[in-house]
């Protein structure tokens, strides 16, 4: 039976063609009609995991919400004092973003590890508020990234990344 399937199909190759546009706009249309719509809700009540979450968002607000990771490599050394100047500015611009509640800067006491050992790389994590379970808005991420791309020193890279930022490009 399917060599006859396959004898067709090669004879009447158009119609197939056709065949699968037509099931391809159907598949299309009928996700459109009868598919839910695409969520970034994560909760689950009654879950041990929405549990500990909620515990989390209790107890430790600062680290309970969403984060974006703002890393830098500077040929130089992020130690330079014209690369350390620039990112310190940088960090404090975003500390001032609507809902980051804080930033794990790589410059503080706490924050050595998020540096590489040839001391070219590293990293700030930015801590965002949880309101109502609600993502972070795509236009915080964008001007995050608007705020990096500020940034003019000669041999300094930086890249935003995480969950925030993919999803405001």
């Amino acid at each position: 039976m399917l060599e006859r399937i396959a004898r067709w199909s090669f004879r009447h190759r158009w119609r197939m063609l056709l065949l699968w546009i037509a099931a391809l706009v159907g598949a299309i249309a009928l996700q459109a009609t009868v598919g839910g719509a695409y969520s970034q809700d994560f909760s689950l009540p009654g879950a041990e995991s929405q549990a500990a979450f909620d515990l989390l968002e209790e107890s430790f607000p600062e680290v309970a919400g969403d984060t974006a990771d703002i890393v830098f490599k500077a040929e130089q050394g992020v130690d330079d004092p014209e690369v350390q100047s620039a990112m310190e500015d940088l960090l404090g611009e975003i500390q001032n973003v609507n809902r980051v509640e804080g930033i794990d800067s790589p410059y503080s006491e706490q924050g050595q590890g998020q540096i590489s050992q040839d001391r070219t790389i590293a990293f700030a994590t930015v801590h965002f508020s949880v309101v109502e379970n609600q993502a972070v808005p795509p236009e915080i991420g964008t001007e995050i990234v608007s705020l990096a791309e500020d940034v003019d020193v000669d041999g300094l890279t930086i890249e935003p990344g995480g969950s925030v930022i993919i999803f405001s490009e």
